[in-house]
């Protein structure tokens, strides 16, 4: 009976407690979008301002190709975020475009971090990588020097936001591709690697920094025998 009953007691246990980090992490997620919301709304309000028009007045003047070839010989080598920032929404004259695009900025964002935490702790259930995508995404948001060029401003997200994205999912890939060596991972990481590099040189400049002390840190550690490679989690020991 005294045995029945302490197996009751466990059982018991073990609902309330998963009851609590269902009904935290529900609590948690709803804070989340309730602090994220303002920033959803303001999108509704969002206009093309200063560079937006002169990259669409370039584009609009000398085509496609012959605006890349301007800003890439006489202003820029960023062959990606001129693309971009080229093909505006103000060049099909809607105001409206450039509502989505932050939006659609927005959402690249998140998946992008919840796609390298999911790379980094795959032992992790989906529900404690949700919150931490989205603890990371309030603190990153409120933190923000200046949140009209980190959010809204078409020039600034399409050049730095957009290598920032790129960025996340070039380092997921590489995980990926450390766990399973599949030349597929690899082809995505050089893919990342090409669109972040010609979207913004101060995130190139701190990408290679990064890149360098990781195969630093790789080289040393395998000289020595002492680092050990665990599938379902990548790491260094």
């Amino acid at each position: 009976m005294y045995f029945y009953a302490g197996k009751k007691n466990k059982k018991v246990k073990k609902i309330l407690k998963t009851n609590y980090v269902v009904f935290r992490n529900i609590f948690i997620v709803g804070l989340v979008i309730y602090s994220l919301l303002p920033f959803l709304a303001l999108m509704m309000y969002n206009h093309p301002s200063s560079d937006d028009f002169t990259y669409t007045n370039t584009m609009l003047e000398k085509g496609l190709l012959g605006a890349q070839q301007h800003w890439y010989l006489h202003w820029s080598g960023r062959y990606i975020g001129t693309l971009v920032l080229s093909l505006g929404p103000l060049v099909l004259h809607s105001f409206f475009g450039y509502k989505i695009f932050a939006f659609v900025i927005f959402s690249l964002l998140i998946y992008g971090i919840y796609f390298l935490l999911d790379q980094i702790f795959e032992e992790e259930n989906s529900s404690n990588k949700i919150l931490i995508t989205s603890l990371f995404m309030v603190v990153y948001f409120y933190q923000m020097p200046r949140i009209v060029s980190g959010v809204y401003w078409f020039a600034a997200i399409g050049t730095y936001q957009l290598a920032n994205i790129f960025s996340l999912f070039m380092f997921g890939n590489i995980i990926r591709y450390l766990k399973n060596y599949k030349n597929t991972y690899l082809v995505y990481t050089i893919i990342f690697l090409f669109l972040l590099v010609g979207s913004n040189e101060t995130t190139m400049f701190l990408i290679d920094i990064i890149l360098f002390f990781i195969m630093v840190i790789f080289h040393f550690s395998k000289q020595k025998r002492s680092i050990t490679f665990i599938k379902k989690n990548y790491l260094f020991i």
